[in-house]
């Protein structure tokens, strides 16, 4: 992948475009465009992204609207509806604060023709304003019921160590995931999640190890076998199979992700797989069986220690 970003005169970001590598053609092709309009401040008032396919696309919009103090209130994510030609909305984040500390963070569905609750965030804060706890209730039956409860620990110099992760089950706060973070010189250099497998045991699920620096790619070494690396449907609207061969035995991950690069899906967890053809399907959810939002995500194959990614379109 290649990005290219383009700045204001103020540093602040105008154009991101994402690419893609062609390796049977040896081109760069264009993946998606973010645009970016900003107010007086240089707050960020409206987001455009557009998909590449053999030519621009709308795909979602972004209004975002702030107070006197420069905070963020509002936040409207729209979808485009290429059948219409219009925008549908599709969330929209509220949001209440105490001085410069988030409390509330209210989030609705677009359903009916109107705004609709779907989760309630609320933040405890410590005396020097470091988040301690969210706590987040989902709306079910015209009330907010207990959804999910994350509790923060940081180290001296107050980077985050430790996210522990609990969700409400059967009437009792069960444990669900933790994630820890170890920090050096104030770069995260290493991230573990542990998942808690209800035999009241946690278990590793993966570690993202972070080196700083300045790295050289050989386009030609990484992408040589990216042809054998296929998504069918895609875009999909349910389920899509991604394939791939392998000429010997060795140990293979595959894991899908959000543009942002948070892990919401593993299909393949450090598995010994044989010389073959392999295919393996997505349904479009996460670890939770939790149906994920529409939009762009990455499919990343790691064999030993070649590494493929490229983009899903999920469009339900």
């Amino acid at each position: 992948m290649k990005a290219t970003l383009t700045n204001n005169d103020d540093g602040y970001p105008l154009e991101y475009l994402l690419q893609m590598w062609d390796s049977e053609n040896s081109i760069w092709i264009d993946y998606y465009i973010m645009l970016f309009t900003y107010d007086a401040n240089n707050n960020a008032i409206e987001t455009l992204m557009q998909v590449w396919y053999n030519d621009w696309m709308n795909f979602m919009y972004i209004t975002m609207t702030w107070d006197a103090s420069n905070f963020l209130t509002e936040m409207i994510r729209q979808q485009w509806d290429p059948g219409a030609g219009i925008w549908i909305n599709e969330e929209r984040n509220t949001y209440t604060y105490d001085g410069s500390n988030l409390m509330e963070l209210l989030d609705e569905e677009w359903e009916g023709g109107g705004w609709i609750n779907y989760h309630l965030s609320l933040y405890t804060y410590d005396g020097a304003g470091h988040a301690l706890e969210r706590l987040k209730d989902e709306w079910i039956g015209g009330a907010w019921v207990n959804y999910q409860w994350n509790q923060y620990s940081y180290d001296g110099s107050w980077n985050e160590i430790e996210d522990w992760v609990q969700m409400w089950q059967g009437g009792n706060w069960e444990n669900h995931e933790i994630y820890y973070q170890i920090w050096e010189e104030g770069n995260m250099i290493e991230k573990l999640m542990r998942i808690w497998n209800g035999s009241k045991e946690w278990i590793n699920e993966y570690k993202e190890t972070y080196t700083y620096g300045d790295f050289a790619i050989d386009e030609d070494n990484v992408f040589q076998s990216e042809k054998n690396l296929i998504s069918y449907p895609n875009p999909f609207t349910s389920q899509t199979e991604i394939s791939f061969n392998i000429l010997q035995k060795a140990v293979v991950s595959l894991n899908i992700y959000t543009i942002k690069g948070e892990k919401v899906k593993t299909l393949i967890n450090n598995s010994i797989l044989n010389r073959d053809t392999h295919k393996y399907t997505w349904n479009g959810k996460n670890e939770s069986e939790d149906s994920v939002e529409n939009g762009i995500y990455f499919y990343k194959l790691q064999i030993d220690n070649y590494t493929s990614v490229k983009k899903l379109l999920l469009m339900k």
